[in-house]
């Protein structure tokens, strides 16, 4: 099996444990978490990974520890919890 197979397994099983109970219930559910959750996994990651960079945190603020990064981080993980909240 080629290596970018068994990344993309590993990936479903990781979301597959992430999502837990709400995983999909019907074969074309799953067929579309399988094909399309990886990609968007890898998106998000390197989304949040972009968005709380160090480069963005010193356009914020240039100080190491600052109240105005710690509220944008905040304001941005309770627009997660609220988004997730809302789907559920």
């Amino acid at each position: 099996m080629p290596l970018a197979a068994l990344a993309w397994l590993f990936l479903v099983a990781l979301l597959t444990l992430e999502f837990g109970p709400n995983l999909p219930k019907s074969t074309s559910g799953w067929l579309l978490f399988v094909i399309v959750g990886p990609p968007l996994y890898i998106l998000a990651e390197a989304f949040v990974g972009w968005m709380f960079s160090s480069q963005h945190g010193y356009a914020i603020s240039p100080r190491r520890f600052s109240l105005a990064r710690l509220l944008i981080a905040g304001s941005v993980v309770l627009l997660r919890v609220v988004l997730v909240w809302l789907s559920s």
